[in-house]
């Protein structure tokens, strides 16, 4: 049985079995008429009452297929749990571009934003309230300024915005007239919550580490409990070409790892638990990023073969949960992977053309990248 089974592809795969059957020769099975409404009865019995509930346990028997409740109770086996969502938050400066004869508030909660259309602004509340004190100092710019924090009112990684991004007032105050973030990155990193397949194979891996210390799974295992760490990938002495040492390339869930957190996993790695007689050197480096921005259609002879979204959206997050580090995307790979879906007929890759992934890199999806689905026009 397949796992990815839906109501219109069972309702689909009934009308093609009664129409190879001949039972009722010259019938247009319209969706109004009697016999598909018959149709549409047996096939909501059978997804409703058997195929759901089957699918349901074949699901949960194994992490590698369980959906996201029963995915819970395989984390706290492992003694794991979901990594959430995060917002980001940044330093500014914030004040005037005049001396101040007398102290300013800022309270808790002013929004600050980037610049650009309304609609398409990043806003950011303050953390504090605060006061600039009359008579404050002028800053490397030369405005009177107060560092201040500020996190974003969104989840994820649209809060990590450039340096000098930070610039406009949503919330007015006499006196101020300066904000901006002068570091390229932000203070904490936004980040997006855990996806289905990435704790999958995060499971898989704790699976295959639970046998033995010091095996490949078993470091990646140990790394990606980092609250911070999206993949980790083993290599090899051979591989790196260093006696005696092993190298573990880190794919951060926002952008690189600072030191101290390379600092804080190695310091796991190398601890009396994890490393008794200190009997393995490992080298931390992070990732470089290839970002995907190509939009997939997926065409299917109708309506009714189209599956949900998050099926759709589950093919491209496997992929890109399992890609290896230097590994090219080429779209005859893509298309392979999205005609695997059933009842798929089609893929258009927009624009098309091969992405080189060079050593030390690895590919990742995109904010532009997406995955649509529609219905196949023959003869075009």
């Amino acid at each position: 049985m397949r796992i990815t089974t839906t109501y219109n592809q069972v309702e689909a795969q009934i009308l093609e079995e009664v129409k190879n059957s001949n039972v009722f020769p010259g019938h247009k099975y319209r969706p109004l008429s009697r016999v598909f409404t018959f149709i549409r009865a047996i096939a909501n019995a059978i997804f409703l009452f058997i195929d759901k509930n089957l699918i349901s346990l074949q699901k949960a028997l194994h992490p590698h297929t369980a959906e996201e409740e029963d995915l819970h109770e395989w984390l706290k086996r492992y003694g794991l749990s979901w990594k959430v969502e995060k917002k980001a938050i940044h330093k500014i400066r914030i004040g005037s571009s005049e001396e101040l004869f007398f102290p300013l508030e800022i309270p808790q909660g002013m929004i600050v934003s980037t610049d650009g259309p309304e609609h398409n602004r990043i806003k950011f509340q303050t953390l504090d309230n605060l006061i600039i004190p009359a008579g404050a100092p002028q800053d490397e710019r030369g405005f009177y300024t107060i560092e201040a924090l500020v996190e974003c009112l969104n989840t994820g990684i649209i809060g990590n915005v450039i340096e000098d991004s930070i610039i406009i007032f949503e919330d007015s105050i006499d006196g101020l007239d300066i904000v901006y973030n002068p570091d390229a990155e932000p203070y904490e990193y936004g980040v997006e919550r855990e996806t289905i397949a990435q704790v999958r194979a995060r499971l898989q891996t704790a699976e295959n580490a639970n046998i033995n210390m010091f095996t490949p799974d078993w470091y990646v295992f140990i790394v990606e409990q980092h609250a911070n760490v999206a993949r980790a990938i083993f290599k090899t002495s051979r591989e790196i070409g260093i006696p005696g040492v092993v190298k573990i390339f880190i794919l951060g869930r926002a952008g690189s790892l600072s030191q101290p957190e390379m600092n804080e996993i190695k310091e796991n790695l190398e601890s009396d638990t994890n490393n008794p007689g200190g009997a393995a050197r490992v080298l931390l480096e992070n990732f470089s990023t290839v970002e995907i921005n190509k939009t997939i259609r997926v065409q299917f002879p109708d309506l009714q073969s189209i599956p949900e979204q998050s099926v759709l959206d589950e093919v491209a997050d496997r992929y890109f949960t399992a890609i290896s580090e230097e590994e090219d995307v080429l779209d005859a790979t893509l298309k392979a992977l999205f005609l695997g879906i059933p009842f798929a007929v089609n893929v258009i890759i927009e624009p098309p053309g091969d992405v080189v992934v060079n050593e030390r890199e690895v590919a990742i999806a995109g904010p532009s990248f997406n995955v649509v689905a529609d219905v196949y026009e023959y003869g075009n």
